[in-house]
């Protein structure tokens, strides 16, 4: 998928699991990873 910035968003938000079980810090971390990707 290279050069396809428009999925990185909903990318990173599969990316907050940890042990089989959806973890609320990485969501919180995911979350602002895209607000800084989508502001850049």
């Amino acid at each position: 998928m290279q050069g396809s910035y428009a999925a990185v968003p909903a990318e990173l938000m599969e990316w907050v699991f940890g042990g089989g079980k959806k973890l609320p810090g990485l969501v919180t971390r995911r979350e602002a990873e895209v607000a800084f990707f989508v502001a850049a």
